[in-house]
């Protein structure tokens, strides 16, 4: 009888850093998950400052679905959620399908992160 092998968490090396997977990702500082634009100077300094600095961490506030605006907005003193909304809007068009199945998988337990 075959036994099925649990799927493993892609790997990606960056310098010498390796992230496992997308909740892992760096959100600031030109990272991959980086948003931030000419339009939003001081974005990664306000993530950095709100201790949100990982996809993970960003995932655990708003949400796997990335619906939370305002605990977001909130976390980040904006008196708006309409700005809240439009960079989870551009969290989620950064993330690949893969990243979305992650995500997905982690929500129900399926992916074993553990070394």
């Amino acid at each position: 009888m075959l036994t099925k092998n649990p799927p493993q968490p892609k790997t990606l090396i960056l310098g010498d850093s390796i992230i496992r997977d997308v909740r892992e990702e760096p959100i600031v500082y030109g990272a991959r998950l980086d948003i931030t634009t000419a339009a939003t100077p001081g974005l990664s300094d306000t993530l950095k400052a709100a201790n949100l600095v990982t996809f993970g961490q960003l995932v655990n506030l708003a949400g796997s679905n990335l619906a939370e605006v305002g605990k977001l907005a909130e976390r980040l003193g904006m008196r708006s959620t309409r700005v809240a909304g439009q960079m989870l809007e551009r969290y989620k068009s950064a993330l690949t399908t893969e990243d979305w199945r992650e995500l997905q998988q982690g929500d129900r337990g399926d992916t074993d992160t553990s070394e």
